[in-house]
């Protein structure tokens, strides 16, 4: 997905969804958790702190900002502490636990007194999404004063930002009771005349609580009453259980840097609750938030990272959910005109059902690719007929994304896509047993490349453009290396391309969306991967380091933001695409599958070799157990056997130091390969710097 506007632009058939969900739970009060205790606040990167509850399979999520509003689309809870008179400040961060599960706490200052937030959502009996929000004061001060919190149910303040496409604005906002059958959010009242705002006396160290229940849609006032007698605990203890059994399903890292591996689970929190349900299939979604929409570009991306990371059923029922997006005549489009729609969900299919091995279900979606495979084939012969000598590409189209300011054209990208379609239909066939069709497509597959190299050596450009006819804005070009195969990742054109969008941005490691002040976050992903697969360990840093900083105190990233005034405007995070490229970076620098070989340590950092292990890796060869370590100055890898030979790469900053083995072979100053069936190396190394 690009970085174009795409405000109010869900689906028409998405706009008559209806979603069974579940209830929400409630968190349990800051320093009274019994499972995590809350993160310490930290600041938030950006100028204004947010964060989203969300949870897989909802058709709503909840946003939540520092300044102490809660909105679900359709209305907003605004919270406003003060003390005789004088408001609280905005908090600074909307942070998860130290568990990196999503229990959202916040802190506003409204010195002498501290008002603390917490929120947890989850799914309850009667299919509507709920979010449980606690709040204590405490007087940290030397005397006593007044603390006073209104909360009001309110419309929306800015619907631009988030507006819920399934419903209409609510009118008459109600709070549970016996006077309203209809509410739209429960609180725990200390008087019955109490009203709008709970006033407390509060003596040096004292301190008061308050429960609130924010429903996702407006329900029986009954309904939230019943849900109320729940404790926080109990609804803690449920969100914290379902997200810790959700994690565990997939790879498990330990790599002795906290700050990656919470980064790399927090954006795995993202991936699964960016999925909504429709009709009984899984689909994904690019944001819970202004992006409630299906682009297969976004999708293909989420799908992969779920894959690489172990989350096989997942990553399989969103990628099946693509064929309700295929054309009687074979192409996959979920919005108009994005022709690379196609290949990305062919590359989708590969990844999720040939990893970790293939799947039972293969046939269908493989059936489903040839189909797609013929119909790119067709469209290529149709141009070379037409477009004489922009014949054997994919044909001119507009995608609406921002990518070609004026008119229509033929894009690089979208025949880097292409490609990548006919190779992952080409492994389709041979995990499904279809060798001799998988020939055909390898030959085909083999041409179009000859055909996309002969383009870019007649075109003006010295690296790779955007579109091969016109001015367009790099976008599908950044991705032809990796992972679409196009072009090598050490081809000067491509490295060339490279240093040009990198040297144009003002964030290291990260590159502009066209021109003007936007910073992008997962389009410098794809160069990031192609540097570290040549071997330009710093630049791949560059972008993982970058991706990590450029997150909210809860792990969300917006797609795009302004580096200068550190504001993403109504880009709101969190967006499923930065989550599946960070995945996919942590994943992909300690184990690549993607190739005839495997590699091991690629790009792994030298704090993650004090004690660096993964378990249950899916690869193409099946599930992995990896250790990795080094001691004085000998590197030791220890690895579930595969079936092929396995590239080992020594920590930066070293080199091997005389190999001397008959069973393995030294390719490089830092890499090793050896035979398939070993299940451990160890090598002497040189220091270098």
């Amino acid at each position: 997905m690009s970085a174009a506007p795409r405000l109010g632009h869900a689906s028409r058939w998405l706009s008559h969804l209806v979603l069974v969900i579940g209830c929400v739970g409630l968190a349990a009060l800051p320093n009274r958790s019994a499972h995590a205790k809350p993160r310490a606040p930290t600041s938030d990167p950006f100028r204004r702190a947010t964060a989203a509850l969300l949870w897989p399979g909802a058709t709503r999520s909840f946003f939540v900002s520092g300044s102490g509003v809660c909105s679900n689309g359709e209305w907003q809870t605004v919270f406003e502490p003060s003390h005789d008179g004088l408001p609280a400040h905005e908090a600074h961060a909307v942070a998860c636990s130290d568990d990196d599960l999503p229990v959202l706490h916040w802190e506003m200052d409204n010195s002498p007194l501290t008002w603390y937030f917490e929120a947890v959502a989850v799914p309850g009996p009667d299919s509507i999404l709920f979010a449980s929000v606690a709040v204590r004061v405490i007087n940290h001060g030397a005397y006593a004063v007044q603390a006073d919190l209104r909360t009001t149910l309110a419309p929306l303040s800015s619907p631009a930002a988030f507006v819920a496409w399934d419903s209409d604005s609510a009118s008459n906002l109600m709070w549970a009771g016996a006077d309203s059958p209809i509410a739209h959010g429960w609180r725990e009242s200390l008087a019955p005349d109490s009203g709008d705002t709970a006033t407390w006396r509060l003596r040096p160290g004292h301190e008061r609580t308050r429960r609130y229940l924010l429903p996702a849609y407006a329900c029986p006032s009954e309904r939230l009453i019943a849900l109320s007698k729940t404790s926080h605990r109990a609804y803690v203890s449920r969100a914290r259980s379902y997200w810790t059994n959700a994690l565990a399903a997939g790879m498990q890292l330990s790599i002795g840097d906290r700050h990656t591996e919470s980064a790399y689970r927090q954006a795995l929190v993202v991936l699964l609750g960016c999925t909504q349900r429709h009709k009984g299939a899984l689909i994904p979604i690019g944001n819970p938030f202004q992006y409630r929409d299906i682009w297969l570009r976004d999708g293909a991306r989420c799908i992969a990272a779920l894959a690489m990371a172990g989350q096989t059923s997942l990553a399989r029922a969103l990628a099946t959910s693509f064929l309700r997006y295929q054309w009687p005549q074979g192409p996959f489009l979920s919005q108009r005109g994005q022709l690379d729609g196609t290949g990305q969900a062919l590359w989708a299919f590969e990844q999720a059902f040939l990893r970790p091995s293939p799947d039972s279900s293969l046939a269908t979606v493989t059936n489903a690719a040839v189909s797609a495979w013929r119909w790119m084939e067709l469209q290529r012969t149709s141009t070379r007929i037409l477009l004489g000598k922009m014949g054997g590409l994919l044909p001119y189209a507009e995608p609406r994304d921002g990518e070609l300011p004026h008119g229509r054209g033929q894009l690089t990208g979208n025949d880097a896509w292409a490609i990548a379609g006919y190779r992952a239909t080409a492994r389709l066939l041979e995990g499904a047993g279809r060798a001799h069709e998988a020939i055909a497509v390898r030959q085909s597959l083999s041409n179009y490349q000859a055909e996309f190299a002969r383009h870019l050596a007649e075109s003006k450009s010295a690296d790779v453009p955007p579109a091969w006819d016109r001015p367009a804005i790099d976008w599908g070009n950044a991705s032809v290396a990796y992972p679409c195969g196009a072009l090598s990742a050490a081809d000067p054109r491509f490295i060339r391309l490279a240093e040009r969008l990198w040297s144009d941005s003002p964030e290291p490691g990260l590159v502009r969306y066209g021109k003007g002040d936007s910073t992008h976050t997962y389009l410098a992903a794809d160069l990031g991967m192609s540097a570290m697969l040549t071997g330009r360990i710093d630049d791949a840093n560059r972008v993982i380091e970058a991706l990590i900083r450029w997150r909210t105190a809860s792990g969300g990233s917006p797609e795009i933001f302004d580096r200068a005034t550190r504001d993403y405007g109504s880009n709101l995070p969190p967006h499923a695409t930065a989550a599946a490229a960070i995945v996919t970076l942590i994943r992909n620098s300690l184990i690549y599958d993607d190739e005839d070989t495997l590699r091991l340590t690629m790009a792994a950092r030298p704090q993650w070799w004090r004690r660096g292990r993964f378990e249950r890796a899916p690869t193409r060869w099946g599930l992995l157990d990896v250790s990795f370590s080094l001691r004085h100055q000998r590197a030791t890898w220890k690895w579930t056997a595969v079936s092929v030979p396995t590239i080992l790469t020594a920590p930066p900053g070293y080199r091997i130091d005389h190999l001397n083995s008959p069973v393995a072979s030294q390719i490089g100053p830092r890499q090793i390969v050896v035979p398939p069936g070993r299940k451990w190396f160890s090598a002497e190394l040189e220091r270098v710097y």
